[in-house]
């Protein structure tokens, strides 16, 4: 995310500076040290640290890709033609009473007063008026609602666990009904979003997280592959596990698998993994508990159970899009047949995973995957919307 140079103080920008025959050094040198000034500031340190951006070194523009990428719920009162006439790449929710608009790269200020450009003008529409929240019910068939194309990924699947459906026209429903002011404010937002508010987004270090896109993970792929058996491996096999030293006389191998159950259901993620670590007795226990376990604590992870593909929206921006417009009417006759292409959904094979390497890899590397704790904390949002909902 770029370092603005807007808030800067007037007295300290080249035209302010006087051509005076006793200013010490030439003023010639001036514009070349300005030319340079906004790369430098850029450019930062390992414990740099400013409010207006998040340090290179703690995140790195792959983890935080798109994550100026707004889209908004467009509903259909608002265009002209009271005909709907359906694009081929609509998505099967479009058919209701809302559709996707294009893509904006960047939205400071989200208020009614504020209509983003959009790319592509979907259904012909440049820009939409949009607002974090609503000032009235009347304004509510007028306002765009919202969002990171990402995190209507993450409330599809929150949703279609929930209802079995993806739940569009309940969240435009809730949307209109309860994003008020009052409600804008006291929805149970984690710690780090309130950190970060303010005029301007606070980019705290240590928060860099909260920037990272949920559903594209650098770092998830390899740590999900590593998980898998290799094709010789038979699962559960004593060659298979690494296993602290477990004392010789074990109290829990005394106790039958119910109790050992029962212990384990008053503890969380990370102290199951640990235990787990440290008894043969709980390790042992079959690989059928351990995916309960994770789909039970960790339902964003949702490689283990949907195949859902993600939206072409979620995987794109603005600005590329703005570019593939423009080579596509200077190749507009070899691409006559394009069409969005559909991502499938990365989903793992039930029988070919160690259930119980990747619950406890999960569990004690969450901190550190900076996309999979944002899921995690936009999944709990969505959460609190569909409690809203029910």
């Amino acid at each position: 995310m770029q370092i603005s140079m807007d808030s800067q103080d007037d007295s300290d920008s080249p035209e302010s500076i006087e051509d005076t025959s006793d200013s010490q050094g030439s003023i010639e040198e001036v514009p070349e040290r300005w030319r340079y000034l906004e790369l430098c500031c850029q450019i930062c340190g390992v414990s740099f640290n400013i409010i207006e951006g998040y340090n290179g070194h703690r995140i790195s523009a792959d983890e935080m890709r798109a994550c100026t990428t707004a889209q908004f719920l467009v509903s259909k009162r608002l265009l002209w033609d009271p005909v709907w006439h359906p694009d081929p790449d609509d998505e099967q929710f479009e058919g209701g009473e809302h559709f996707l608009s294009g893509l904006s790269d960047r939205v400071p200020e989200v208020n009614h007063r504020h209509r983003p450009d959009l790319w592509p003008r979907r259904q012909g529409i440049p820009h939409v008026p949009t607002s974090n929240y609503l000032w009235s019910r009347e304004s509510a068939d007028v306002v765009c609602m919202p969002f990171h194309p990402y995190c209507l990924e993450v409330y599809k699947r929150a949703s279609l666990r929930r209802f079995d459906t993806l739940g569009i026209g309940p969240l435009t429903d809730w949307y209109r009904l309860e994003n008020s002011i009052r409600g804008f404010f006291s929805f149970p937002r984690h710690l780090a979003v309130w950190r970060g508010r303010g005029d301007t987004w606070q980019h705290h270090s240590g928060d860099e997280w909260l920037a990272a896109n949920p559903c594209f993970i650098p770092s998830l792929p390899p740590l999900l592959e590593s998980c898998k058996f290799p094709e010789t491996t038979v699962p559960d096999s004593p060659g298979n596990t690494r296993l602290n030293d477990s004392p010789p006389h074990n109290v829990f191998s005394r106790l039958p698998i119910e109790l050992h159950l029962e212990i384990l259901s008053y503890l969380g993620g990370l102290d199951v993994a640990n235990l787990v670590q440290s008894s043969r007795t709980f390790w042992l226990l079959p690989p059928s508990f351990f995916y309960g376990r994770l789909l039970q604590e960790m339902p964003w992870l949702w490689e283990a159970w949907c195949d859902l593909p993600y939206s072409f929206w979620a995987t794109t921006t603005s600005a590329e899009q703005e570019a593939v417009s423009r080579y596509w009417e200077r190749q507009r006759s070899d691409l006559a047949d394009w069409r969005i292409p559909v991502l499938p959904a990365y989903l793992l094979p039930k029988t070919e995973v160690d259930w119980r390497r990747l619950f406890i890899s999960i569990s004690r590397n969450l901190r550190e995957i900076k996309g999979l704790r944002n899921r995690a904390r936009i999944w709990a949002d969505c959460e609190y919307i569909l409690d809203r909902i029910e």
